[in-house]
């Protein structure tokens, strides 16, 4: 019957370590996404979309590439799948260099022309990531304490 108890006591800590490094590991992706988005470039291009991949569904989206007069390229990924983004119309893009993420476009020639659309820059899925992070964090440490230390959580040695 020790042995089972042990047995038990021994899960529960190995839980509450897991817990606390999975937290670990979820709030440092959420911060450093939110980092990398806040210090990338976003610049500006101007050209004709090409290579449009438009996905329907539960997740809407588009995928796209705008290619500048001067032979730039710039791989673009939005929100928003309708009629007005069409292959071969001339668009002016501002997006995140760091993961292509449009923040804001505008039609200039073709039959949706004038057409504008604007997207956020992502912080939400970061600052979503980061507090899903501390809570695992949080419920690890809690968790990794309830086992007491002279029932298999290592301690430092008594003077």
């Amino acid at each position: 019957m020790a042995a089972i108890g042990q047995n038990i006591l021994a899960k529960i800590t190995t839980v509450g370590a897991g817990l606390a490094l999975e937290g670990t590991s979820f709030l440092l992706f959420g911060l450093l996404s939110m980092y990398f988005v806040y210090r990338s470039a976003k610049p500006s291009i101007e050209g004709t979309i090409t290579q449009l991949k438009q996905f329907h569904g539960k997740y809407p989206s588009s995928d796209f590439t705008v290619v500048s007069g001067s032979g730039q390229l710039a791989a673009i990924h939005c929100d928003y799948n309708g009629a007005s983004l069409q292959t071969g119309e001339r668009i002016r893009v501002r997006y995140i260099q760091y993961n292509g993420d449009l923040l804001d476009a505008d039609i200039l020639a073709g039959p949706a022309a004038g057409w504008h659309h604007v997207e956020s820059e992502g912080y939400i899925w970061g600052i979503a990531l980061a507090l899903m992070g501390a809570a695992f964090f949080i419920g690890g440490v809690r968790e990794w304490n309830k086992t007491p230390r002279s029932e298999g959580r290592r301690s430092r040695p008594q003077r």
